[in-house]
């Protein structure tokens, strides 16, 4: 895994078979009880028309190339209380999707970004996004503004990079603020206006590689508390030989404070899940000298499936002595079960594909 700069943060029309890019926004309430999650891909990964199109290649080299361009997809899922009360996945060729540096738009959903008078950088996301067979219809926009992506770099102005590896992770905006302005139509159900506010995360990954070829388990999560951010990411390799990444970053009004990429991850006992991905009950890291460690214990599963989970978490941070806790998202993805075909089945009927 590669570490880049968030000035980093656009498209970079990768073109190898299997090779896969996405731009990730998601926003938690203040209050904790309602959130959302956006993401565009060039190449989606988590497509089973994807995955299936990789093993194909595999299989038999004289098949048509898997190019992400034929996989262009937007997602988006809205959640309360635990619950899920939107979600699609709408997947479809390149012809759908537009991009100019950090701006994309797939079909009639995109995010438009500028820098504003003060400084910070605004994210405008317009959602327009319906079900099949007219069951639901999500549309309206979420602002975001976040403090200038170079300010999370460290005193010398460097950020922390692991340099191996054909996946890349770009910081992009990882402290921010949002209003979301939604209005949800289900069928039978009639018309709910969504306005909330709360904070906000921006970041992007890409590959020049499937996914599916990392064996490993992928952690991931943030908290905000106050004025500080708190994100960890590790990727453990299955295979004990091989090298991981781990990452935990501190900021403190988006600049960072403290970081560190050699922290030791503890597990509870799995929990059984429907999926056969068990997941954790809950998860503690530690850096070295304990300067800085967290545990994060899931509260609500917004959403699963067979390779991932997404969770609402209380998650508790801990450095130099001092706590802070507070509602968090974190996230559990076993990447090489993106090859499984059996699992395929299971997730087609969450992805329209047009």
């Amino acid at each position: 895994m590669i570490v880049d700069a968030p000035s980093d943060d656009r498209f970079h029309d990768l073109q190898a078979a299997g090779s896969y890019e996405w731009s990730y926004f998601d926003g938690l309430a203040d209050d904790g009880e309602t959130g959302f999650v956006a993401i565009w891909f060039r190449g989606c990964p988590m497509s089973p028309y994807y995955a299936a199109a990789i093993g194909r290649q595999r299989r038999r080299p004289e098949s048509a190339a898997a190019l992400p361009t034929d996989y262009c997809a937007f997602s988006i899922s809205l959640y309360r209380r635990g619950r899920r009360l939107f979600s699609i996945l709408e997947e479809g060729p390149g012809r759908e999707f537009v991009h100019r540096d950090a701006d994309v738009r797939y079909g009639r959903n995109a995010v438009r970004t500028d820098m504003a008078a003060n400084g910070m950088r605004c994210h405008m996301i317009n959602v327009d996004a319906a079900l099949a067979l007219g069951r639901a219809r999500l549309a309206g926009d979420i602002e975001i503004n976040a403090l200038p992506s170079g300010q999370i770099a460290g005193a010398d102005g460097r950020m922390l990079i692991q340099e191996r590896g054909g996946h890349f992770w770009v910081p992009a905006a990882l402290d921010g603020r949002f209003t979301a302005r939604l209005d949800l139509w289900r069928a039978g159900r009639g018309m709910l206006k969504l306005r909330f506010s709360g904070r906000a995360y921006h970041d992007r990954n890409a590959g020049s590689e499937p996914l599916s070829t990392l064996s490993a388990d992928w952690h991931w999560g943030r908290l905000h508390a106050g004025d500080r951010t708190f994100v960890w990411f590790q990727v453990r390799q299955q295979n004990a030989a091989l090298p991981s990444f781990q990452r935990l970053l501190l900021l403190e009004r988006g600049g960072l404070v403290a970081g560190a990429d050699a922290w030791q991850l503890e597990e509870t006992a799995p929990m059984a899940h429907w999926s056969t991905l068990p997941r954790p009950r809950s998860i503690r890291g530690t850096a070295r000298g304990r300067a800085l460690a967290f545990n994060a214990a899931p509260r609500f599963v917004v959403d699963s499936g067979p390779f991932y989970h997404r969770m609402i978490s209380r998650i508790a941070v801990e450095h130099e002595g001092a706590l802070f806790e507070g509602d968090g998202i974190s996230e559990y993805l076993r990447p090489s079960r993106l090859a499984v075909a059996a699992f395929r089945p299971f997730v087609k009927f969450r992805v329209r594909r047009r």
